[in-house]
């Protein structure tokens, strides 16, 4: 066996390279550059002298425009600072200069009011961000003192103490360490924004880098960087150009830590044949890399790190592949770089205690934040058919499937009679689904000429608004209270249209994205999934069917034609998931009235079937012909797998239901990380 470190964090995959910094000033291992990289010497640009107040664990430089003064002023508020005694953390803006005066005199004046920006003597200019990791690091080694170094860009979100914890891991290495999200051996792109011709690089592949938009950095990596800086020449694109430093330097192993066996970089996930694996247990095309299971070392710490993973890392069935999900510094998930989980949870007896949800280090991530982010009014973004890719593509759609299957998990094979642990935040839930009962008795239906669509609906909707505001406040902890905007909107939309007095299956994606909200902002945590369904969405479950039949709602025409019993979806899939291995119900039995009052207390699908006959008439197979074909399936675990399927094809990607659908700060239009391309 060949050995090899693989020192990566699991859900996030950031890999962790090593550094040795240089003992003298020579170029260090010159004789790996190839022949397009000529010697330069750098001149530096550096013009602020100031030193840091004390010695930080870490550093964090923001690479910022000139003009982008709240982004600044945003980070400030936010995650810039630590309010104790003594801060382990501190952060200062990389600006260069502006060549609009009225800029350049407001950061002069910003510059004297806080006293946290670092400045150069050149240009600001989009391919002028090399000049900023050298200007940042130089200033960094001669005036401050650190243990680790943070660069990050002023559009993103840091949880600066999450990443204290990581770094403070005692499997972490405090030297030699460069971690970040890996980008291995990308192309390099000879055309469009990203283009670089062969005269800048004449390889077809660059070294493997981290991205600019965070990586941490250990002070003696940064120190050996800065020496590199004479002998590495500029190169336009930042990231890649920390990565050929990296390159150039000679790397060593962590001490400890060992896991080494024959390497496999990255490979693709089978999608047939023998090792077939869905895209329900795996959603991203490659796996980690990893050692096959015939034969890997391990040492003794990593075996013990390992064996403490196992309440954390969800259960995977093909073993080699587990193992390095267990990898300890692959599971970044307290360290603020949180990229979208990469597999879903399989049947396990230990608890995930992480969200599978997709969470992102950007600047709509604040899940485990301790201060307040910043939230928006949501809007609508998807204002035509072609705007489907954009939604498909998006950070919200990864966030709210990945919370759809996050429960879907949860639920399997369990009843909704047995125990499950109800928190004060799924209580607070209950309590505002009862006080909106409430409502329908105090706004009774009205005489009317037409018998669908009771006008009554638009004053229980009134109401709604009139105490939006209040429920929330009583629902987030004070530091979320400016949540309440986001969350407002998704709880509006989520009993149905009040113009129309119709509901289907996008009001319903409403008030799960309501949810999902609440589970991002942790106030609902993964200990809460089970209760989730069974408690709170059965409640609303409840609410709406009594909506629906006091002011005879009609089934929304463009927000839920593909509802299962005209209205719902979701706890089809819910029940499904219940009913999997069931040794008794089959789903040929799904509509057979005695088995349907027999069970229908502990199994939501039965529960919605036990509706479907309360509300219509008739042969089950003329007036719910689709679940009628349903009970042809022969497992339930089929059953559940398709109806997912179903839902993201006739719901999820149906302009009609995701127009109405609106995005914010805590579900984000923007490109979820697993989409975006390497530079």
């Amino acid at each position: 066996m060949s050995s090899t470190s693989n020192t990566t964090s699991s859900s996030s995959f950031y890999k962790v390279e090593s550094k040795q910094e240089s003992e003298n000033e020579t170029p260090p291992r010159t004789t790996t550059v190839p022949p397009y990289w000529k010697p330069l010497k750098h001149k530096t640009t550096l013009i602020t002298n100031r030193t840091c107040a004390q010695n930080y664990s870490l550093l964090i430089l923001v690479s910022s425009a000139p003009g982008n003064l709240q982004r600044r002023n945003d980070i400030r508020k936010t995650w810039a600072f630590e309010s104790t005694f003594k801060p382990r953390w501190t952060t200062v803006f990389l600006v260069a200069q502006s060549r609009i005066q009225a800029i350049s005199n407001s950061l002069l004046e910003e510059d004297e009011v806080y006293g946290d920006l670092v400045r150069a003597d050149y240009y600001d200019h989009y391919w002028n961000q090399t000049l900023k990791i050298q200007m940042g690091f130089e200033w960094a080694t001669r005036y401050c003192k650190f243990a680790f170094l943070l660069k990050t860009d002023d559009d993103v979100f840091v949880n600066a103490a999450g990443v204290l914890s990581f770094l403070s891991e005692p499997t972490t290495p405090k030297k030699q360490l460069y971690t970040g999200n890996h980008n291995k051996k990308p192309y390099v792109q000879r055309a469009g924004k990203w283009k670089v011709t062969t005269d800048e690089y004449s390889e077809t592949r660059y070294p493997n880098y981290c991205p600019g938009f965070g990586f941490v950095l250990s002070h003696d990596v940064v120190v050996s960087f800065v020496k590199a800086f004479d002998f590495v020449p500029y190169f336009r694109l930042d990231d890649v150009y920390v990565g050929v430093l990296s390159f150039l330097s000679e790397p060593t192993t962590p001490e400890g830590m060992l896991y080494a066996g024959e390497h496999r970089i990255s490979p693709p996930v089978a999608r047939d044949g023998k090792w077939e694996v869905t895209i329900e247990e795996y959603n991203d095309t490659h796996y980690p890399d990893f050692c096959p299971g015939f034969g890997y070392v391990l040492s003794w710490d990593v075996v013990v790190s390992f064996v403490k993973a196992f309440d954390f890392v969800p259960y995977f069935r093909l073993d080699d592949v587990y193992v390095d999900l267990l990898n300890p510094l692959r599971r970044a998930r307290t360290s603020g770089y949180e990229k979208p989980s990469q597999h879903n949870p399989s049947p396990s007896t230990h608890p995930t205690t992480y969200p599978t949800t997709q969470e992102q280090f950007t600047l709509y991530k604040m899940a485990a934040s301790e201060q307040a982010p910043v939230f928006v009014e949501p809007k609508r973004e998807i204002l035509t058919q072609g705007d489907l890719a954009k939604w498909e593509k998006s950070q919200a759609y990864s966030d709210f499937l990945g919370f759809i299957l996050t429960l879907n998990d949860a639920v399997k094979g369990k009843t909704m009679s047995g125990d499950c642990h109800v928190s004060e935040a799924s209580k607070k839930l209950i309590a505002m689904l009862e006080t909106m009962d409430t409502w329908i008795d105090k706004i009774p239906p009205i005489d009317q000429p037409q018998r669908f669509g009771n006008k009554a609906f638009r004053t229980w909707c009134n109401r709604l608004e009139e105490t939006v505001d209040t429920l929330m406040q009583a629902l987030l902890p004070e530091k979320f209270i400016g949540a309440s905007t986001e969350l407002a909107a998704y709880i509006k939309d989520g009993f149905g249209n009040k113009t129309r007095i119709d509901y289907g299956t996008g009001h319903e994606a409403c008030f799960v994205a309501f949810l999902c909200c609440l589970f991002k902002l942790r106030v609902l945590d993964q200990s809460d999934c089970v209760s989730i369904v069974f408690k709170v969405f059965q409640r609303y479950l409840e609410l709406m069917r009594r909506l629906q039949l006091t002011y005879m709602m009609e089934p929304a025409g463009s927000q839920g034609v593909w509802g299962l019993d005209d209205f719902q979806f979701l706890p089809f899939i819910f029940g499904s998931s219940q009913l999997i291995g069931h040794p008794d119900i089959e789903p040929k039995e799904l509509a057979q009235p005695t088995v349907v009052e027999c069970h229908c207390k502990d199994y939501m699908f039965l529960d919605c079937i036990k509706f479907i006959f309360k509300a219509k008439t008739g042969p089950f197979a003329e007036h719910s012909n689709v679940l009628w074909g349903i009970s042809s399936v022969k497992t339930w675990d089929k059953v559940n797998s398709g109806l997912i399927k179903m839902y993201k094809a006739q719901v999820l990607s149906k302009f009609p239901v995701i127009q109405h659908f609106v995005f914010g700060t805590l579900l984000s239009i923007q490109e979820a990380e697993v989409f975006k391309k390497p530079l």
